[in-house]
């Protein structure tokens, strides 16, 4: 019997996607909780308010690190934005990028992780596609107040 750390009803919302509510009648899976505890710790590394020990603290319990990731991998590639800022990152960074969550795929399927010394460090976790990403959010707000004006 497994607990879990969150409420039944749970409700997920972000920039440009709707909200998923999970009702009480669906089980909640594992993957589903590794998923949310790890949209949370993100949230929690990106501000930029809590001090860097909670930072790193938060790091590690997303575990995202155990397989290799950075903290941009976790955004989501089908949404349309992080795809325009996926187009203007050098082909060499999204190549990178691939093989990072290709890897992280396959560990997962097999249900292992990387040795210690390969995962990655909170000190070595470098933003390459949030810059890029707020920078298309931001035309993109511009373009629509634009429109909506003219």
């Amino acid at each position: 019997m497994s607990v879990s750390l969150f409420p039944r009803n749970i409700s997920i919302t972000s920039r440009l996607t709707s909200s998923i509510k999970i009702e009480s009648n669906v089980n909640v899976t594992n993957k589903m909780n590794t998923i949310l505890r790890t949209r949370r710790a993100f949230s929690l590394i990106q501000k930029r308010s809590i001090s860097s020990d909670w930072q790193k603290l938060a790091y590690k319990l997303a575990g995202f690190n155990k397989y290799g990731l950075v903290r941009d991998d976790l955004l989501i590639w089908e949404d349309p934005i992080v795809q325009l800022a996926l187009k203007r990152l050098p082909s060499e960074m999204v190549n990178m990028r691939n093989f990072r969550l290709m890897r992280a795929t396959q560990l997962s399927c097999r249900k292992e992780i990387l040795p210690k010394e390969q995962w990655t460090k909170f000190e070595d976790d470098v933003l390459y596609l949030t810059p890029v990403y707020e920078e298309v959010l931001k035309e993109v707000l511009e373009k629509e107040d634009w429109d909506k004006s003219h």
